[in-house]
């Protein structure tokens, strides 16, 4: 089949979409046409084709003209499935059913109502009508949905209205092929990578390195990732400035996969130091997959849902990043043996066949 996976503000090549999903339909003999923002990435396998979107600013008013850009381009394509990220696209894939009898697959990778009412996105007054505006959106576009994606577990119980229809798939880490950690000898090199922004809890991690900095000289913090917020980014940048044993590689937009990994390959340690919120305690980050996957410990903030997935590998040590005991982190960190036990749980491969059967039953 022709499928298309449309996407607003996320690349064309975006992890979820290219490497999870097209890679896996494509492999199952399906033609995958991705739309998003500009990718990073040169070639394609074949099967897999990226559509462009022209970039705009997270919040002008050239986005609210997107959904027509989107719609445009499916209709050169004339897609038989249609699987949409974004609540933005709702009324595209509406249509694309009436007119043209596309099968529409919402992937919800968000709980739209609870990061709008919970992080700094949007001006307070805006918070909550716009987080009721979209999950009124969701509400009366469910019964068009043939189907439902949830990367969360936790969605199963925060969205019941679409839980009837929904496959969880969650956003397990695909490695790549010739991957192998080769961790720095000489110093201890300390891996943030992801969104920046402050309920990710990258502020946490600085403030984590510059208290470990003071007891240890070869203690280094390397952060890869993209922030979408000006002012947080330069706020990164100022938190950053003059601190060698801090290395900032960072953009407006998401970066290659391949960097992170390489990140991930030279260091010791991961850090999830995400503040505790409404809107992700029950969630489960994508890099807890990716640094598990890599074997590569990590520097966990107190959650219990995190930690037990970590602990039947021996995965984390604990760190309140309010006040650390940076004393008894070192400690562990030198004294322990971590990531003992098997780690294909951590592997899209346990996704895939879902994600094919889904498709297959359209």
């Amino acid at each position: 089949m022709k499928i298309a996976i449309a996407s607003v503000l996320k690349p064309a090549d975006d992890v979820r979409a290219f490497e999870k999903m097209a890679m896996t339909l494509a492999a199952a003999g399906h033609e995958v046409y991705l739309i998003g923002m500009p990718s990073t990435t040169q070639t394609t396998p074949s099967g897999v084709h990226f559509l462009e979107l022209v970039p705009f600013h997270r919040l002008s008013w050239r986005r609210l003209l997107v959904p027509v850009r989107v719609l445009k381009k499916l209709h050169k394509v004339k897609p038989e499935v249609l699987i949409v990220n974004t609540h933005e696209l709702l009324t595209v894939g509406f249509l694309n059913r009436i007119l043209f009898g596309v099968k529409i697959v919402y992937d919800v990778q968000e709980n739209y109502y609870r990061n709008i009412r919970w992080t700094k996105t949007f001006p307070a007054s805006l918070k909550l009508p716009l987080a009721l505006w979209v999950r009124l959106k969701e509400r009366l576009f469910a019964p068009l949905f043939h189907r439902v994606i949830f990367a969360e577990k936790c969605f199963v119980d925060e969205l019941p209205f679409l839980a009837s229809k929904a496959t969880v798939l969650e956003n397990k880490s695909v490695l790549p092929p010739d991957f192998a950690r080769r961790p720095d000898e000489k110093k201890i090199v300390l891996a943030f990578t992801g969104t920046l922004a402050k309920s990710t809890g990258v502020f946490e991690a600085i403030e984590l390195a510059d208290r470990l900095y003071e007891k240890r000289s070869d203690i280094e913090l390397h952060i890869v990732g993209f922030c979408s917020l000006p002012d947080v980014l330069t706020e990164v940048m100022n938190r950053c400035s003059g601190k060698p044993y801090i290395r900032l590689t960072a953009g407006k937009m998401q970066l290659g996969h391949s960097r992170i990994f390489d990140l991930i390959s030279k260091a010791r340690f991961g850090v999830i130091s995400y503040p505790a919120s409404p809107h992700t305690s029950d969630r489960i980050p994508t890099k807890l997959y990716e640094y598990l996957s890599a074997r590569l410990p990590i520097l966990l903030t107190n959650n219990a849902v995190w930690h037990e997935i970590t602990s039947g590998v021996s995965g984390a040590i604990a760190v309140d990043f309010k006040n650390p005991d940076v004393e008894e982190i070192l400690v562990e960190m030198s004294g322990r043996e971590f990531c003992k036990g098997p780690v294909d749980q951590f592997l899209w491969e346990s996704e895939k066949q879902k994600l094919i059967g889904l498709v297959a039953g359209l």
